[in-house]
């Protein structure tokens, strides 16, 4: 029997798992750039969830979905992340 888990729905939202509504709609990512930014943020807070989503390829080839505000949200996790490191030195 396999344990490989599967990939993130395609009609789920690739960060927080929820599905699109009228007041969030999915997005589907279409540029290498968002690809680059959210592995970027992955990385960098460690997310491990978030990583074993983006393992399967980038977020165009794995055709991911996301609603903003998720995107936004880890945007904004990540800047505070950065700017509490720089406050560190």
């Amino acid at each position: 029997m396999s344990s490989i888990l599967p990939g993130p729905s395609k009609e789920r939202c690739l960060f927080c798992d929820g599905e699109a509504d009228v007041s969030s709609p999915l997005h589907a990512a279409s540029t290498s750039d968002v690809d680059d930014k959210v592995r970027e943020c992955a990385l960098l807070l460690n997310d491990g969830r978030l990583l074993a989503n983006l393992s399967d390829g980038d977020m165009v080839a794995i055709d991911a979905k996301y609603h903003k505000n998720c995107l936004v949200s880890l945007y904004n996790k990540t800047r505070q992340v950065k700017s509490q490191s720089t406050k560190d030195i």
